[in-house]
């Protein structure tokens, strides 16, 4: 270690040790610019909830740091029979509820939406695999139309009830309610 530049153990980078191996006296700290300052405007004041930037999703608990939102499901790649359906369905459907939209993607639930910290995800990921991997492959038929709201009555969306698999999908939610409660 060159003793002019006092990058040691116990030293910051930068100080320095004058000849006589004293401290010299604590360096003046300058100002942050104000330019500085506000780069990231609204940053100490919590995320904004602008359904409208959401799709009109409206948030169910509050965001706090270091909770994630997360639900389970199963992703349906759309085939060109049931976008058909859909195209048929939300007109006569838009009439009672207007505000319903034409998603992009589809999935069937597995759970309701839960808050997780950052440092459960990995696990409750990991937990959710060795659950999943004990089921068999199943076919299942979803042929009754219905209209579903969540809990809170904050959104509203057509559904496609399954019929046959029931019992399977219902075997699904269970692991996946033994697995959030852990």
């Amino acid at each position: 270690m060159s003793p002019r530049t006092g990058c040691g153990p116990g030293r910051g980078m930068g100080a320095t040790v004058g000849e006589d191996g004293q401290s010299p006296l604590p360096r003046q700290r300058f100002p942050v610019p104000d330019s500085v300052l506000n780069m990231f405007p609204g940053t100490e004041e919590g995320p904004e909830d602008d359904s409208t930037k959401h799709g009109g999703r409206v948030r169910t608990f509050p965001h706090e740091r270091g909770n994630w939102a997360t639900h389970v499901y199963v992703p349906y790649e759309a085939k060109e029979e049931f976008l058909d359906l859909l195209d048929v369905l939300l007109p006569h459907a838009q009439t009672y509820v207007p505000r319903l939209v034409r998603m992009e993607a589809f999935h069937l639930s597995l759970s309701q939406s839960v808050v997780l910290r950052h440092h459960w995800i990995l696990p409750f990921v990991q937990a959710l695999k060795a659950r999943m991997t004990s089921f068999q492959r199943f076919f299942f038929t979803a042929n009754q139309v219905k209209i579903y709201t969540n809990q809170e009555k904050t959104r509203t969306f057509i559904g496609l009830e399954v019929t046959s698999g029931h019992a399977q999908f219902l075997d699904l939610v269970s692991e996946v309610d033994r697995v959030m409660e852990e």
